[in-house]
């Protein structure tokens, strides 16, 4: 070895030209390896940073409806209890106000800071009482009036169409800061006659969201406008709570220095909007650090949720540093190895390299050939050795790799299962709030002779919905078909419902047809649908209202592609709406609803059905139920109690139905606008 090293180096030598074209191989190949690593780095620094801030606003984002969801279903079922509405109208009623007092202790005690508000709109009167409990003999604090400063809120609620708003106050009279739920108190005809809720700290909501323990991670909440909701830097959310006439809010884009960050950012709200993705993301710089920023909307409460992330917290360049070192390392270890093989013999017999070859074939790698020659033989048995060890590394290394990444599946499924089960726990409250906002049996039997329903919705919420509304001796009924199901269709029906009780309230219900065509010019607008409107999503909705007084002889029948059904005497008589939809892009904007006059006796039971019920799949050739076997099982149960058709209705489509999927949303609606 010395001899060798010592002696003049000869060019010609295989060795010596072998050692030189490693040498270069090393430094080329090494140099590649370096930047290649050093760009793979930055590629996965910049894909990991961006994913992290998605499931951190995503993430946030549960966290945030989690800390509300409770308490903002119990604020609208406090909302819609008769017994408070029946108070609120008779505010001076002794007897109720006792009533309604211990009903709303009873609330108090669940909502998870314990104290609730309730206002009357007729006499401005504010009740209150919390945890302390100072104000149960009698919650009414103060009197609210449009000359204080401090109550402009409530007034600016009152004038406003939404029945549910959210947001962080500072409330004078109480000296108090929380985030309240302000939900509408509505009476029968849908009017504002109230407003009641509860509040949540702000500092129990809001700090554990944008004080985040985790380095390099900011998150700010903001609402529709823009408006800071909650910040870390708390000066903000003081200023946005404590407003005055000659103070203007603080919004996110006020605090973003680059113009570019504020485009981007707009960006995103209007992508979440026209989209409705998830989340958005994108890159701002700002303050000479690059973020990446991941935005995710709050629907419930109408806010946005807003991470940035400093690249350099989640991963710092240092941590490929070692990577790259045992790569430069690795590649020097090669060149050593064959620099040390060219100084030993290599040559081995070939029969024992030949038996070598079939151990190595039949799975053992362990074979080490061992030679003292210094010819070819020697080299070759040397270099097989070096391939077994090398194929057994990299056999070990692959197992362990993939029982590395079976945990790390096994993980992610569990994960996978905990958000599915916070999905579903959404849909169960949705499906809650749903079933608030479908009219009550009990005030339906007030009005009309009989009624009964079929509602089955396809998934927890649907888009069917049916509406009933009374104005005196009057009522009005019917059954709503939005464009499709689950959570897009409840969202739709919660749309409809909205609008359609503005309407109701505007116009009354004598005329149906005008409630139609009000619908569907107001359902364009609000989804800003039309020449101008986003062509890509078309929503709308079927409907049928049918008008109904108390002793007339006829009833006022208007649809929109929705037929009604009168039996009588065992006979079906079918009667035709409009062809035309609700709240499409596509429709006429001058287009005017018919009303229809119906002769109504005391033996006509009337039934309006959304298309799920004639859509349904069954039968031995899986076909549509269809209208001819609808209206022969109309007739068929002709002459029963209407609870006795509906039960024999359901029977008959499970057993057409089979073991065939419900295909959509399913809605019957059985009446008889006279009592008999």
């Amino acid at each position: 070895m010395v001899s060798d090293i010592a002696s003049p180096m000869n060019l010609r030598s295989l060795r010596t030209r072998f050692a030189l074209f490693v040498l270069l191989a090393y430094l080329v190949g090494g140099a590649a390896a370096f930047f290649a690593l050093l760009a793979a780095a930055r590629s996965v620094t910049a894909d990991l940073t961006q994913r992290y801030a998605a499931k951190q606003a995503l993430y946030e984002k549960t966290k945030v409806l989690a800390a509300i969801r409770r308490d903002l279903a119990l604020s609208l079922k406090l909302a819609d209890s008769p017994l408070l509405r029946h108070w609120i109208q008779n505010e001076d009623n002794p007897a109720l106000k006792t009533l309604a007092f211990e009903e709303l202790e009873s609330y108090r005690r669940l909502f998870q800071d314990k104290s609730y508000f309730l206002i009357v709109d007729k006499s401005l009167h504010y009740y209150y009482d919390d945890a302390k409990g100072e104000f149960a003999a009698n919650p009414l604090r103060y009197t609210l009036s449009e000359k204080n400063p401090g109550d402009a809120w409530y007034f600016k609620i009152r004038q406003s169409p939404e029945t549910l708003e959210l947001n962080a106050d500072y409330d004078r009279g109480l000296n108090v800061t929380k985030v309240w739920f302000n939900v509408a108190i509505l009476d029968n005809q849908g009017r504002k006659i109230g407003l009641g809720g509860s509040g949540v700290d702000i500092s129990k909501f809001l700090k554990p969201l944008v004080n985040s323990a985790e380095p390099g991670v900011q998150t700010v909440l903001f609402d529709r406008s823009g408006v800071i909701e909650a910040d870390k830097d708390h000066k903000i959310v003081e200023h946005n709570s404590n407003l005055s006439a000659h103070k203007k809010p603080i919004t996110i884009f006020d605090t973003l220095a680059s113009a570019d960050s504020r485009a981007k950012i707009r960006a995103c709200i209007d992508r979440l909007v026209a989209q409705g993705d998830s989340f958005a993301t994108t890159v701002i710089s700002e303050h000479g650090h690059r973020y990446y920023a991941a935005l995710a909307y709050l629907p419930e409460i109408h806010w946005y949720n807003l991470v940035l992330v400093d690249e350099a917290s989640v991963i710092a360049s240092s941590v490929f540093l070692p990577v790259m070192a045992v790569g430069v390392l690795s590649l020097l270890g090669i060149v050593l190895a064959i620099g040390l093989y060219l100084n030993r013999s290599v040559i081995r017999p070939l029969g024992q390299l030949s038996r070598s070859a079939e151990q190595v074939a039949g799975g053992d790698y362990s074979v080490q050939l061992e030679s003292t020659r210094t010819d070819e033989i020697g080299v070759v048995n040397r270099a097989f050795s070096a391939m077994a060890r090398t194929v057994k590394d990299h056999t070990e290394n692959l197992e362990r790799k993939v029982a590395q990444r079976t945990d790390e599946l096994s993980q992610s499924m569990r994960k996978v299962e905990e958000a599915n089960g916070l999905i579903m726990d959404s849909l169960r409250y949705a499906k809650m709030i749903q079933d608030a906002v479908l009219p009550k049996s009990s005030d339906v039997a007030r009005m009309l002779g009989g009624h009964a329903v079929v509602y089955r919705p396809r998934d927890l919420v649907g888009g069917d919905f049916w509406l009933f509304y009374v104005d005196g001796d009057a009522c009005l009924i019917g059954v709503g078909d939005c464009t499709g199901h689950g959570v897009p269709g409840a969202l739709m029906t919660m749309t409809a419902n909205s609008v359609l009780s503005q309407l109701v309230s505007l116009h009354g219900i004598g005329d149906p047809a005008l409630l139609l065509g009000e619908l569907d010019r107001q359902l364009r607008k609000v989804l800003h649908q039309g020449a101008s409107g986003n062509a890509e999503v078309d929503n709308g909705l079927e409907a049928a209202l049918c008008t109904c007084r108390r002793g007339d002889s006829r009833m006022i029948f208007a649809s929109s592609r929705i037929s009604l059904f009168r039996g009588r005497a065992g006979r079906v008589e079918e009667i035709k709406g409009d062809r035309q939809g609700l709240g499409y892009a596509k429709n006429d904007p001058e287009y005017a609803y018919h009303n229809r006059e119906i002769a109504v006796d005391p033996e006509s039971v009337f039934y309006l059905t959304t298309d799920g019920w004639l859509d349904q799949a069954g039968g031995p050739k899986s076909l549509c139920f269809g209208l001819g076997r609808f209206v022969s099982m109309l007739a068929a149960a002709s002459g029963l109690p209407l609870d006795a058709q509906v039960r024999r209705f359901e029977a008959e489509l499970a057993a057409y139905q089979g073991a065939e999927c419900q295909r959509d949303d399913i809605t019957v609606l059985a009446f008889i606008p006279w009592s008999r």
